[in-house]
């Protein structure tokens, strides 16, 4: 309604774009790269937990290597020639590789949801800056519509002053006739 009783039209608000791209490119140039900066961080952190849980898999694998190695020698004792020596050290073996292969797979579980923190939260990095810009530019739009409008009204407000100092001039002059 606003709209019609001035007589603007859509085409005469320029957009924030149209005004001034060079700011406009630079600010989402700056925000990009703090949010890439802001990403690497956590990629960087989300690397170090991931080579801290590496590292506490690796000491579980070596603790149930030593377990697996004592439970050979158990049964190397109690075993009776050279077959049952045999199946305990391949009983050994074989628990060794699968604390090995239990191990490696906790540290593979432990990486992956380092990185999938890491990603989380650049990604929640990256929302909240384009969130912001958005936010600026509607507020930029919201203040040169407010602008406008305050400036139309001091036109109408001149125009109606001189129409008025015009009409009381012509009754004068007609007056004087």
């Amino acid at each position: 309604m606003l709209v019609l009783a001035f007589g603007i039209s859509s085409t005469v608000l320029p957009s924030a774009s149209a005004q001034k791209p060079e700011e406009a490119k630079g600010a989402a140039k700056k925000e990009a790269d703090t949010a890439e900066k802001k990403g690497k961080q956590a990629e960087q952190g989300a690397k170090e937990k991931a080579k801290k849980a590496e590292g506490e898999t690796k000491e579980k694998a070596e603790k149930a290597e030593d377990e697996a190695k004592g439970a050979a020698k158990e049964a190397q004792g109690k075993a009776e020639g050279a077959k049952s020596k045999a199946q305990a050290d391949a009983e050994a073996r074989k628990e060794a590789q699968k604390a090995k292969a239990e191990a490696a797979k906790e540290a593979q579980k432990a990486r992956a949801e380092a990185a999938k923190e890491a990603r989380k939260e650049r990604l929640l990095s990256q929302e909240e800056k384009r969130h912001e810009a958005q936010m600026k530019e509607i507020e930029g739009r919201r203040q040169r519509v407010i602008e406008l409008h305050e400036k139309q009204l001091r036109n109408i407000a001149a125009a109606e002053e001189r129409e008025k100092e015009r009409h009381e001039k012509r009754v004068q002059q007609i007056d004087s006739l």
